[in-house]
């Protein structure tokens, strides 16, 4: 759609804006050109115009000043400005092309003012004043502690929510409980110089990873008041451009966790180990079993309850249904999904724990566990300081890349919908799991996984 200029603006092929103003006929002999041509500096046209028009008066301005006596005016110094009672006789027109004169000494006095022109440099647009843009009112207002009520439930994953709860708090700590439309970007910038410099608990100094997490958290919930109408829609979210590192730097800091080898997990395993490990806590004993066997995230582990584990009717195969009964809470839409329950967890005794569980499966939560889990590696070996990528979630990323290795033969789709994802530019993919029956999905996709070299040879020998 071609843009529509306005009189005085003129664009350059780079997109650039000029400032554009046509010399009166009488005055181009003494200018020595047609027009007046000065780049604004800009492509932005909003900011083009308003240019535009504070360079358009002052350059007509310049131009009516030449009527007065050039003995008493000089164009470089505003006090010299004659009144209106102190113009002379003569005409001089230069906006209209018009010059009259009253009698021979008028004439010289108009002649004088023209050969004034000559010593006057080429005609450019005096600097504007500076434009102080005033950011118009939203539709609606809201402080941030109210922003935060309502935004935070729209984040369905509960680790997520409580993170962002922790972030947007500390912000109206530094900030104060403003309305939120007042948020300005050197705000989060005195923010951030804050979160770098405060040391963590522990006396260490905290990562500008860190930050940039707790940065990111914010900006949420500025997008989230800029859709719903708290913050103008000609303003620009206060926390763009703030961070401490490039999004290639933070996806590489944000390093996802690593699969576990088979020697890993014949160490993790290990009788010797695991039953200390285990012993006499529930949720030690299955947590790591189950994600290692479905694929299932530490939370949707945690929040399991007894009705979730169902039976397929007709085929009689036992799964767990991932969904957001009674309260529970998943990462995506695609995360609520059902999950066969391998032949090895019931060999194991799976179901007995189900029957011997009242409403919950587990009592403790998943950070409970998972912080636990994290020690146990470490006395393994398995686990260095600095090293993020073995946690608890490397149980997920094994069940996958085992599911993903082309001698199991899981169809990528199947996978995907274990694993809870959905797959880029497949619109059928987040409905995967409907078209197929629980049967399906274990015969073709869970019973491809094999463990018996680590968990199935080693853990039967556990008194479970």
């Amino acid at each position: 759609m071609p843009v529509i200029l306005a009189h005085h603006l003129k664009i350059s092929r780079c997109g650039i804006f000029y400032f554009r103003m046509a010399v009166p006929v009488a005055l181009r002999p003494v200018i020595g050109k047609r027009e007046i041509l000065h780049s604004l500096r800009t492509r932005s046209p909003a900011t083009a115009r308003k240019l535009a028009y504070s360079f358009a008066s002052t350059t007509y301005a310049l131009f009516e000043k030449m009527a007065y006596d050039p003995k008493r005016f000089n164009p470089a110094d505003p006090s010299t400005f004659p009144t209106s009672d102190k113009v002379r006789p003569y005409e001089l027109d230069l906006a209209r092309g018009i010059m009259k004169s009253d009698g021979p000494d008028d004439h010289a006095r108009m002649m004088e003012a023209m050969g004034m022109l000559k010593t006057i440099p080429t005609p450019a647009p005096a600097a504007p004043a500076p434009v102080q843009y005033i950011e118009p009112p939203p539709a609606h207002k809201i402080t941030l502690s109210k922003a935060a009520a309502a935004y935070l439930p729209t984040l369905a994953n509960l680790k997520t929510r409580n993170a962002a709860k922790r972030a947007i708090n500390l912000f109206i700590d530094h900030r104060g409980d403003v309305e939120i439309h007042t948020v300005r970007g050197v705000d989060v910038v005195e923010w951030n110089n804050k979160l770098l410099t405060t040391p963590k608990s522990d006396g260490k100094m905290p990562m500008a990873r860190s930050a940039d997490n707790a940065i990111q958290f914010l900006q949420g919930m500025l997008r989230w008041a800029f859709k719903n109408e708290y913050i103008h829609h000609s303003a620009a979210l206060a926390t763009e451009g703030k961070f401490n590192l490039t999004k290639k730097l933070r996806n590489a800091a944000t390093k996802g966790a690593e699969s576990f080898s088979i020697e890993q997990l014949k160490q993790i395993f290990h009788f010797s180990t695991w039953d200390v490990f285990r012993k006499g806590n529930l949720n030690r004993k299955w947590m790591p079993l189950i994600a290692l066997h479905t694929g299932m995230r530490l939370e949707e582990i945690a929040q399991l309850r007894v009705n979730d584990i169902k039976t397929e009717r007709g085929s009689g195969v036992i799964y767990i249904e991932i969904n957001r009964d009674g309260g529970k809470t998943v990462k995506t839409d695609t995360a609520l999904r059902n999950i066969p329950v391998h032949d090895t967890l019931l060999r194991l005794g799976f179901m007995d724990h189900v029957r011997m569980s009242n409403g919950k499966l587990f009592e403790e939560t998943g950070n409970a566990v998972s912080r636990a889990f994290i020690r146990y590696l470490k006395e393994l070996g398995i686990k260095k300081d600095g090293d993020r990528g073995m946690v608890f979630h490397s149980f997920r990323d094994t069940f996958n890349n085992r599911l993903a290795e082309p001698s199991a033969g899981v169809p990528e789709r199947l996978r995907y919908a274990l694993m809870g994802h959905s797959m880029a530019g497949d619109t059928n993919a987040m409905n995967y799991t409907k078209k197929i029956s629980v049967s399906e999905a274990k015969a073709h996709g869970i019973d491809k996984l094999d463990f018996v070299e680590t968990v199935g040879g080693v853990t039967y020998r556990l008194v479970l």
